[in-house]
């Protein structure tokens, strides 16, 4: 099986370490929906896309919300 799908990107996981109360919701969640996350980042068309939609995922976790992904 090829690990690289389960890797998160980096400027998020660096994100999530600081953020607990995102992290802790991020920990309940399901493969599935943190493989949606990753894809839901990584799908972004520039750097700074892909940062605006990090800042918004951290928050919506912070806020057990996953509003970003409907």
């Amino acid at each position: 099986m090829d690990d690289s799908k389960f890797e998160m990107p980096v400027g998020f996981s660096l994100s999530l370490g600081v953020n607990q109360k995102a992290l802790d919701y991020f920990s309940t969640l399901d493969l599935d929906t943190k493989l949606k996350i990753k894809d839901y980042i990584q799908d972004s068309s520039n750097g700074n896309e892909a940062l605006e939609k990090t800042n918004s995922v951290i928050n919506s976790l912070n806020n057990n919300n996953l509003n970003f992904l409907k």
